[in-house]
């Protein structure tokens, strides 16, 4: 059904989320900074009926007041260094009692443990920044957002986990064993 109505896909990358939520609106308007980005996910012959794509920053959306249902910005939070802005924009181009997803690193999470940092790249993302649940329940509270609802998960690369296996694994098998 198409009970979403319009949905903005905030850093849209190559277009999965689009892709997931497709058939649940009226509309989808694919946004995202990367010109390659966009290219990829207007690309995919499944968005092409009822997606609109459009190169152009979270900080600066070109739509008028009040358009979206749904705004949906999954992987964008460790890009933005200041939410204020970010969020104004959001609220901005979301209707009254429209709903805000997002995915968040987690400041506290264990996957940090595991980060290795250099200046401003951490595992590949540039200028990464993360935030606790209360700085974010702070600044959505102080944006006019209400935090109905959030999940954890952890998430670590094949590449990550059969590093931490074999070591773990060979480590308490040396306990026992030898």
């Amino acid at each position: 059904d198409k009970e979403s109505g319009i949905i903005l896909d905030l850093g849209a990358g190559t277009g999965r989320v689009s892709a997931f939520v497709k058939g649940k609106a009226q509309k989808i308007v694919a946004v995202d900074i990367s010109p390659k980005m966009i290219e990829i996910a207007a690309g995919k012959t499944n968005l092409v009926n009822d997606t609109y794509f459009s190169v152009m920053s979270a900080l600066g959306l070109g739509f008028k007041e009040s358009v979206f249902d749904v705004v949906i910005s999954l992987g964008l939070f460790e890009y933005v260094k200041n939410l204020g802005p970010f969020l104004d924009e959001i609220g901005r181009v979301l209707k009254g009692h429209g709903r805000f997803i997002f995915s968040c690193n987690n400041l506290g999470s264990i996957s940090n443990l595991f980060s290795l940092k250099k200046g401003d790249v951490i595992l590949g993302h540039i200028s990464r920044a993360d935030y606790s649940l209360n700085d974010l329940r702070q600044i959505l509270n102080e944006k006019g957002f209400l935090l109905q609802d959030y999940a954890g998960t952890f998430f670590i690369s094949t590449d990550w986990f059969w590093r931490f296996y074999r070591f773990f694994y060979l480590e308490l098998f040396k306990k026992l064993y030898v």
